[in-house]
C-alpha cells in the first residue's frame, strides 16, 4: 500500500515492490525505477515500473537508457546523469520519471550529501 503513494512522485501507473517483480518478471516487462526506504522501514526496496506484458513487441530501447541513467545517479554521477535523464525527459517518450529523478540530480547537484548511498529515504507514506 506504501508504493501506491509512489506512482505519484514518480508520475507512473503502476509500481511494484522487487518480491512482486520477482513473480511477474517472466509475464510482464517491467524497468527499475530506484531504491527506496519507505517511511517506517528501516530496509531499502527496489521498486519496478510496470510496463506491459513481455509478449508485447515493442520498442522498449529507452529503458536501457534509463538504467545508464539510474546508475550514473547511484554512483552519484550526477551531472553524467543529468545528461542522461534530460535525453528521455526531453525526448518524444518525454519519459516523466526522467523528468522526476532529473530535477532530482540537479537537487543533489547543487546539495550534495555528506554520504551517498543511491538510496532515497521518502519521509512521507
Amino acid at each position: 500500500s506504501r508504493l501506491e503513494g509512489v506512482n505519484k512522485i514518480y508520475q507512473t501507473n503502476i509500481i511494484i515492490s522487487e518480491s512482486t517483480y520477482k513473480l511477474v518478471k517472466e509475464r510482464f516487462f517491467c524497468r527499475e525505477l530506484d531504491f527506496l526506504r519507505v517511511k517506517g522501514k528501516l530496509e531499502p526496496t527496489r521498486i519496478y515500473e510496470l510496463i506491459e506484458r513481455s509478449e508485447v513487441q515493442a520498442d522498449l530501447a529507452w529503458v536501457q537508457e534509463y538504467q545508464a541513467a539510474l546508475q550514473s545517479y547511484r554512483e552519484g554521477e550526477w551531472e553524467k546523469a543529468i545528461r542522461q535523464f534530460s535525453a528521455l525527459a526531453e525526448s518524444p517518450l518525454q519519459d516523466k520519471a526522467s523528468k522526476v529523478m532529473l530535477d532530482r540530480c540537479h537537487y543533489l547537484l547543487k546539495n550534495p550529501p555528506q554520504e551517498w548511498d543511491g538510496i532515497l529515504t521518502l519521509e512521507v507514506k
